[in-house]
């Protein structure tokens, strides 16, 4: 009897997870963000098995990659959430087959004429993540390219960014009559740094069209410098009427701080 028991529970163990792989067939869409990070987890994975990968691939299309080399630059070049196609959509669709995982990839890259297409690969591997089937498909879109510039600035983008400016400015000075009481300067200081680090962050997103985060970092790095040459290069060489005081440039870098967060939540996630 309990040689059958065991039996019994030692099939119901090595047939369950079989079971449950069979019965997970439903899609799961991913879309990517800026920090959508299941979206980057599996697409490093894919690029992972890609570039490990050899092999020649059978190709309808000139378009197409001939290799799983050129498969992986390829890949690299549509669906990685890099700058150059960060504005560019890209789905993940992940489903199940028995024991194989599916991953559909859908990114959108720029193709010449000003035209956009999409490129699909089509991933299937097995539950220890290596490579039994690729496919690879581009859809060429039929009309050039009439999506929404993201560095261009538009009325309610300005509208936007004037509220995004004004609570950053407030609140620099809140904070500031906060944590320096009784320093009126140290007020003007920081409502200074917020107002610094807002324009230099908005002239590099929407001028030099640099991604988000890097036009964020250029607005607090601003803000920074600004704080300290003013202390270190004006304040020092005038000291009949300015005295070099560190806090001042802490007052100016909290603010910097406050209107970097404020604009960069306005770009959005």
């Amino acid at each position: 009897m309990k040689k059958t028991l065991s039996l019994f529970i030692a099939t119901i163990m090595i047939l369950n997870p079989l079971a449950l792989s069979f019965a997970d067939t439903g899609e799961r869409i991913i879309e990517a963000r800026d920090f959508n990070f299941e979206y980057n987890d599996q697409m490093f994975k894919i690029s992972h098995i890609l570039r490990v990968t050899e092999g020649n691939l059978i190709s309808t299309s000139e378009a197409l990659p001939r290799s799983t080399e050129e498969a992986h630059e390829l890949f690299e070049e549509a669906c990685a959430p890099r700058s150059l196609t960060r504005d560019m959509n890209k789905k993940l669709t992940v489903s199940y087959q028995g024991l194989y995982k599916i991953s559909s990839f859908e990114c959108e890259r720029a193709l010449e004429n000003d035209e956009t297409g999409t490129v699909q690969f089509v991933v299937t591997t097995d539950r220890e993540d290596k490579l039994k089937d690729l496919q690879i498909n581009e859809l060429r879109s039929q009309a050039k390219a009439e999506s929404i510039d993201p560095h261009k600035l538009t009325m309610k983008d300005a509208a936007e960014v004037a509220v995004a400016v004004a609570a950053s400015t407030l609140v620099s000075g809140l904070l500031a009559k906060q944590i320096y009481a009784g320093e009126q300067d140290k007020f003007l200081h920081a409502t200074a740094g917020s107002l610094i680090a807002a324009a230099a962050t908005l002239f590099s997103y929407y001028g030099l069209k640099v991604s988000k985060n890097q036009a964020a970092l250029i607005g607090f790095a601003t803000a920074v410098a600004v704080a300290l040459l003013k202390e270190y290069a004006y304040d020092a060489r005038h000291t009949e009427a300015h005295t070099v005081d560190i806090r001042d440039a802490e007052a100016t870098a909290l603010g910097g701080g406050v209107g970097t967060f404020f604009i960069r939540l306005q770009f959005r996630w």
